[in-house]
């Protein structure tokens, strides 16, 4: 089946059964021609937008979601031009896919008096996508996601770009199996989110974003609650804190796992992890990441109910406070083959790596504590630093040369300090 664009904007009628030639005659003398496989396909030019980012293309375009919705769903296709929208787009059956030409090409444009709310919402639904487009905000906006799915599943969120919202993307309710990938997501209103995660669901996926918004906003990756998350090459720059995890009561996270992502150039901590009393936290895995640069604080900040977070190959640099600091209850923190070095830039005293508050069941293995990879002791007077009250600790196989102390152990006996350096 093929459809057809003509001059005037007006959707031709569907040709099918039509052999090659007639297709060809048929399709001459048209622009914006959009072969359709299989499914149908809505383009908004149809349903009378202009594209020209002055014009309030709303209606047509919410027009357009009711048509592809009300088939049973399809692609509403946004060809090349800004759309103006002046309230939310929102998806409530399965199979609708919001499409645009690419980033470059097809821009959503939230208009300066719509600043509040959602710019596209999939509700209560199965199986959805947005991509290949941008959505870029006239002027700050004050609360909503550019894009949210609350208890929607299946959804793909994919080469689509973002610039000034207060939420990138929201995941809530109950979600499982839903995608961001590939994106460039920048200037984040003060208080905003780039990802926000509170679902009861699972099997949530995030890869290759990279965010930068400076130190306005609240977080690059906010998860108060998920049953499992992977996040895998993403580049999270500014922000007060990188990656949150603030668990409320009652609430769960569980089996997160982060790998070759770096939360850089923060304004207080690059990691904070610091779930509530009466919340459960399990299971966080960081392989071959970076968290580093933090202005204030802490590269990583670990307290509250965690129960088994693992380090391998990892980078706390040049952070204002410690590279690494564990607060009690925290328990199960290990950290293997991972450096921490030219720590302590806005407070002299600090450590590599700290561990403190009761905290027990740690071990630092085979790490580099200390001047590293260009980077020097600076304030990180401490390597390792072990306040009383921590016990059942291993720390063995670790250089922590060059500190003016490299290991300071001050916990209880049930531990093994042996073989480092």
């Amino acid at each position: 089946m093929l459809q057809t664009i003509g001059t005037t904007g007006l959707a031709a009628t569907a040709m099918v059964g039509l052999g090659g030639a007639a297709q060809a005659s048929a399709a001459a003398g048209t622009v914006g021609t959009f072969w359709d496989q299989g499914g149908q396909v809505f383009n908004v030019m149809a349903y009378g937008a202009t594209g020209n980012g002055t014009t309030d293309d709303t209606l047509a375009i919410t027009s357009a979601i009711s048509a592809a919705q009300g088939a049973g769903g399809g692609v509403v296709y946004l060809p090349q031009g800004d759309y103006l929208i002046s309230s939310t787009l929102t998806i409530t059956k399965g199979g609708t896919q919001i499409v645009g030409s690419g980033q470059n090409a097809t821009r959503i444009k939230p208009s300066s008096s719509f600043l509040t709310g959602d710019v596209i919402a999939f509700s209560s639904m199965t199986g959805g996508s947005v991509r290949m487009l941008t959505i870029v905000g006239a002027a700050a906006r004050t609360s909503g996601a550019a894009i949210h799915m609350a208890t929607a599943n299946e959804i793909y969120v994919q080469d689509v770009d973002l610039t000034n919202m207060y939420v990138g993307c929201q995941i809530d309710g109950t979600c499982i199996l839903n995608y961001i990938d590939r994106g460039y997501w920048t200037d984040f209103s003060a208080g905003g989110t780039a990802i926000f995660v509170n679902t009861t669901g699972n099997d949530q996926y995030i890869s290759n974003i990279v965010c930068s918004g400076g130190t306005g906003h609240a977080a690059n990756l906010r998860i108060s609650a998920t049953g499992a998350l992977w996040c895998h090459q993403c580049d999270f720059i500014g922000a007060e804190n990188g990656l949150v995890i603030d668990t409320p009561e009652g609430s769960a996270i569980t089996w997160c796992f982060f790998t070759d992502c770096a939360w850089d150039t923060c304004g207080d901590r690059c990691m904070l992890i610091n779930p509530a009393s009466g919340a459960t936290v399990r299971g966080l895995n960081f392989e071959n990441c970076w968290s580093s640069s933090a202005q204030n604080y802490d590269g990583c900040y670990i307290g509250g109910p965690v129960d088994g977070v693992q380090f391998v190959a990892h980078r706390f640099f040049n952070n204002g406070a410690n590279g690494l600091i564990v607060y009690g209850p925290a328990s199960n923190v290990f950290v293997d083959a991972s450096g921490s070095s030219g720590n302590g830039l806005a407070h002299s005293g600090s450590a590599g790596m700290a561990f403190t508050g009761s905290c027990n069941g740690f071990a630092v293995r085979n790490c580099r504590v200390g001047p590293y990879a260009g980077f020097g002791t600076a304030g990180q007077t401490n390597g390792i630093l072990v306040i009383s009250g921590c016990d059942n600790y291993i720390i063995t196989g670790n250089n922590t040369q060059g500190n003016a102390t490299g290991i300071s152990n001050g916990g209880g006996p049930t531990s093994v300090v042996t073989n480092n350096l």
